[in-house]
């Protein structure tokens, strides 16, 4: 039990950092958006190919101007549910 509680802790864990981390990169994509940089222009900033920012992008475009970073995380988390359950 104690290794199975153990396990579940450091799932959630990297499960918690790794929304931290999108969380983050939805942030600085929006803000640059806002300013009025392409695609392109954004993941050469972040150093990102244009295929790992692009979804982010087409999601945030769908909530400008506001770029209201809860729906945008929201539609790449139930998008990214449905890709899982599709596999």
């Amino acid at each position: 039990q104690e290794i199975y509680d153990q396990v579940l802790r450091e799932d959630g864990e990297a499960i918690g950092i790794k929304k931290g981390e999108s969380r983050k990169l939805v942030e600085l994509i929006c803000k640059k958006m806002k300013s009025g940089q392409s695609l392109e222009k954004i993941a050469e900033d972040l150093m990102e190919e244009v295929s790992a920012i692009e979804p982010i992008y087409k999601k945030a475009e769908m909530s400008a101007p506001e770029y209201d970073l809860e729906k945008i995380l929201e539609r790449l988390y139930t998008d990214s549910d449905r890709n899982d359950a599709m596999k």
